[in-house]
């Protein structure tokens, strides 16, 4: 006859920290948003954003003001666009500009499918 013997074990973890505590949390700290361009040849930045968030049209009137112009003349030709998975990348306006306005290739990276 075969005997089952079970181990039962009462485990009592105490932590250091009051699990009832209330933390508080600042949101929507200060913050910067910065943008900036690197190329083989040169570097055009950095230029800082005045609003607290980057949305897709504060991002095409970056595009339309700042850098466009100076990408304009003469930098084009061979450039490819890369942008990560930010969704003021992207926005509907931001990208109709980028195919209409200037001959690039547009790559995004790091965003999911």
């Amino acid at each position: 006859m075969t005997q089952r013997v079970s181990s039962i074990r009462i485990v009592r973890i105490w932590g250091s920290k009051n699990p009832h505590a209330i933390y508080e949390h600042e949101r929507n700290n200060p913050k910067v948003n910065v943008f900036c361009v690197v190329s083989s040849s040169n570097v055009f930045g950095p230029f800082f954003f005045a609003e607290k968030t980057v949305t897709g049209v504060v991002y095409l009137d970056m595009l339309q003001i700042y850098l466009m112009p100076i990408l304009k003349e003469g930098m084009l030709e061979d450039l490819i666009f890369q942008q990560d998975g930010a969704p003021c990348h992207f926005h509907n306006e931001v990208t109709s500009y980028l195919i209409a306005e200037v001959p690039v290739r547009i790559h995004r990276i790091g965003a999911s499918p």
